[in-house]
């Protein structure tokens, strides 16, 4: 299975509202996008068992199919994901870029008034400031 941009987008709606029946108008809003953009998505992921769907009076709910067998390892990278993104938002608010984190070269150095020990310390920080954190999604 490929995880499209739309796919991940429809699996987060979906992995934190398990138990909810959502319709494609529905989705649209919670995506902020027209349903024709995902409508394939969807209707892939219900033929490979990722998603159900039913109809109730005139509309077409679609929820987890929790029966899947791979539910558990979505839900799993879902949300490593979900924190991926926010970590990395954090890193960005703090002026933290990658390369400082991950690049062993001696020309790149870290910001001297700050000295985090690990991403989680980014994290509380950024929060702990109290300021609203822009996260991007890629």
């Amino acid at each position: 299975m490929q995880f499209s941009k739309n796919t991940i987008k429809l699996l987060k709606v979906f992995y934190s509202r398990p138990g909810e029946q959502l319709y494609i108008q529905q989705l649209g809003r919670l995506l902020k996008k027209k349903p024709g953009v995902f409508q394939r998505t969807l209707y892939k992921l219900e033929k490979q068992g990722v998603l159900r769907s039913n109809y109730q009076a005139n509309a077409r709910f679609f929820s987890l199919n929790k029966s899947y067998r791979f539910y558990n390892e979505f839900k799993a990278i879902v949300g490593k994901m979900s924190m991926l993104v926010i970590v990395l938002g954090a890193l960005n608010f703090l002026g933290i870029g990658l390369t400082a984190c991950f690049s062993d070269a001696p020309d790149v150095k870290e910001p001297e008034a700050l000295t985090l020990a690990s991403l989680e310390d980014a994290v509380k920080i950024a929060y702990k400031n109290n300021k609203d954190i822009q996260v991007q999604e890629y």
